[in-house]
């Protein structure tokens, strides 16, 4: 609000009804429809504010793609409503009351904001009491996610007839004491403003306190109004009074009939403020359907339906026969992932994160030197993880986006010759870099130290040979290049480091992670020791995803991931989009490439998933908000996926007005593709 010179009054309002108001909003709305957001207030509650504030948020932190007019930008002109008030009653001169407005110019705009294509919203200039003509009405880009559509009887209904006999107040005793202005207004709701609110999927209903508030509140904007344009004309007390008579009857209807029959009530106090927005969980709870999406960020990657359909199988017992003749060939086909002939290669029964865990806990005992390489996020977990078993971490720093310098690590293990252990990222997530891990294997073990690689990223994505570059110990996720679902970490350990876990002087520090315990669950035969529980069914799901990538063949699954890389390079850098990393060391699973100047990186992901259920990554620690990361992992990795993130990308920056070349990415991309012959 600071940065947009925004009152800082409004900070209140803001929390208590404005932000949580837009997450309701946000659970309201369904994929691929437009949501017709009725708003009801009375004369200066805050409406028009609170509807700015929702369009901005929605827009700006949702990604929607938001329309908003209100119920004053449909009066009918002045010429009709003089025909009106010469031919049915001389209280509709006054624009207000239903009857005032073109109600089909409403539902054409809404009709025509749920369709792609440019739509004018209508638009009423109140100081010359004339509709703007429609050269001078906004223009929106359709269609439109939500629809905001603001008004002080939007939504109310029709009062019965017995209300309407006895005046309400003196507006009504003096000038319309036979009850026909009033009782028009009502047919008018019961009839064309009926159909109007109809279309509305949601109704939010500001309630005030009572009349007395709306007559004190209304003369407040009128002071603030006259200190705006000093000269301006401005309504005395009496004249003030006299104007909200024209709206007290349906007021104090929608104060009664509203609160029960709104989707949603803010209610205001006495001081105009908002009693704090506490949304009740719905306790009629329905099974979860989530949207199909396309993932193209950072991980997990999209799942084959191969995969869900093996997890959909009969759950068995963990130390089922079968089950266990199932555990072997995931053990197999592991090593034919990771290229190794490790006997200890088995799949966490975690996510990846305790596959790093798993390594460090049992190779890492108190009062070990750790030569830790960060060049990213996941090196500074690397830390925390040596830190927490008791040991010291010497860093080798690179900077994010940079590969790890082998030279630095021979330089830190000379200055550090009592250090057991070298760890590093294969592969960093967060900013797509790729080091040479055959390198800093040997550099590692020419100094009598063991090495612990990340390959969570790199697995099954880019060259990856265990044995080949003699690697001790190394994990991995089931969620990225793999596309199988989150929660396992598929792990193996050289014989070296199995000796180095059989011999410590320490326990290790997580039983549930202890290898010592967890060998005699994966060991080789039908016998097994119970350890825990495993998670049957993800695991049918991984043994799935391992079967696909053996069936591809474990280079053409690294082919294919560099070859849709470089098509999606070629778009990227068409459309005028740089990469951090320098080629060479590019992660072809992981393309960060920087945002343009003056672009909103939270808007474009947002709008990239709420409008294209196109799922992108942030950038991480250093890089946040500077770069976005776009995955081609796995499933994800395929020709249709690189042409729809390319075009729907340049599609929100056009719309943005970012500074790209447009129209050039989608067929710079696809000549590599046909090249490479996908």
């Amino acid at each position: 609000m600071r940065e947009e010179k925004l009152d800082l009054a409004l900070e209140e309002p803001l929390c208590r009804a404005y932000l949580p108001l837009a997450g309701w909003v946000h659970l309201q709305k369904q994929p691929g429809k437009t949501l017709v957001l009725g708003v009801n207030g009375a004369q200066g509650s805050g409406k028009s504010t609170l509807c700015a504030f929702l369009r901005l948020i929605l827009r700006d932190a949702y990604g929607y793609n938001v329309a908003g007019f209100s119920l004053d930008d449909l009066y009918k002109t002045r010429a009709e409503r003089q025909a009106m008030a010469r031919e049915i009653h001389p209280l509709f001169a006054a624009r207000g009351v239903p009857g005032t407005h073109d109600v089909e110019l409403g539902m054409r705009t809404l009709a025509a904001l749920a369709a792609p294509g440019t739509v004018a919203l209508p638009a009423f200039d109140k100081a010359r009491d004339e509709r703007r003509p429609p050269g001078e009405w906004p223009l929106f880009q359709g269609p439109a996610d939500v629809v905001v559509f603001e008004g002080w009887c939007v939504g109310t209904r029709p009062q019965a007839a017995s209300a309407l006999r006895e005046p309400l107040n003196d507006l009504e005793r003096r000038e319309d004491r036979f009850g026909i202005w009033r009782r028009h207004a009502n047919r008018q709701l019961e009839t064309a403003y009926a159909r109007l609110f109809a279309q509305l999927d949601r109704l939010v209903f500001i309630q005030v306190p009572g009349m007395d508030c709306v007559f004190r509140w209304r003369g407040l904007q009128e002071e603030k109004l006259a200190a705006k344009t000093p000269g301006g004309l401005r309504m005395d007390e009496a004249a003030l009074r006299r104007f909200i008579m024209h709206y007290e009857r349906l007021t104090r209807h929608a104060l009664d009939d509203l609160p029960g029959r709104a989707d949603l009530t803010l209610c205001l106090n006495d001081n105009h403020r908002f009693t704090p927005l506490d949304i009740e969980p719905d306790m009629t709870i329905k099974s979860f359907h989530p949207p199909v999406r396309t993932l193209m960020g950072p991980g997990p990657s999209d799942v084959p339906p191969r995969i869900l359909q093996a997890m959909a199988r009969p759950t068995i017992g963990h130390l089922d026969p079968l089950f266990v003749g199932m555990m072997d060939e995931m053990k197999t086909l592991l090593q034919y992932a990771f290229k190794t002939k490790n006997e200890l290669t088995l799949s966490v029964s975690a996510p990846g994160s305790a596959g790093m865990e798993t390594a460090f806990v049992n190779l890492v005992e108190p009062g070990d030197t750790v030569v830790v390489c960060q060049n990213g996020v996941f090196g500074g977990r690397m830390k925390e993880n040596v830190e927490r078993a008791g040991a010291t971490a010497v860093m080798v720093q690179d900077d994010w986006g940079r590969p790890i310098d082998p030279q630095k690590v021979e330089d830190a293990l000379k200055a550090n010759p009592d250090a057991k252990l070298l760890a590093f990222v294969h592969a960093e997530t967060s900013t797509g870099a790729q080091s040479d891990a055959k390198t800093l294997t040997q550099i590692a073990h020419a100094h009598g130290a063991l090495v612990i690689a990340d390959a969570v990223t790199s697995l099954g994505g880019s060259e990856l040979e265990v044995d080949g570059w003699d690697i001790d110990a190394i994990y991995s996720g089931s969620q990225k290049c793999l596309s199988c679902t989150p929660g396992l970490s598929p792990v193996s350990f050289s014989e070296r480091a199995v000796e180095r876990i059989k011999n410590r002087k320490t326990k290790v520090q997580s039983w549930f992670l202890d290898l010592n315990l967890v060998m005699s669950y994966w060991g080789g035969g039908t016998k097994r020791a119970y350890h825990h529980t495993a998670p049957i069914n993800a695991l049918y799901g991984l043994h799935e995803a391992l079967v696909i990538l053996q069936e591809e063949g474990l280079e053409n699954s690294w082919k294919r991931h560099h070859d849709l890389h470089l098509a999606l390079k070629a778009g990227f850098e068409a459309m005028g989009l740089s990469f951090v990393v320098p080629e060479g060391s590019r992660l072809p699973q992981l393309n960060a490439v920087s945002i343009p100047e003056g672009v909103d990186d939270a808007r474009v992901r947002s709008t990239l998933l709420n409008r294209y259920n196109l799922e992108i990554g942030a950038g991480l620690g250093a890089l946040a908000g500077k770069v976005w990361r776009f995955g081609l992992m796995g499933h994800s990795a395929n020709a249709k996926n690189v042409i729809f993130a390319l075009s729907a990308l340049e599609a929100v920056l056009d719309e943005l007005g970012a500074p790209i070349n447009r129209g050039v990415a989608v067929e710079a991309a696809q000549k590599v593709i046909i090249e490479k012959g996908y």
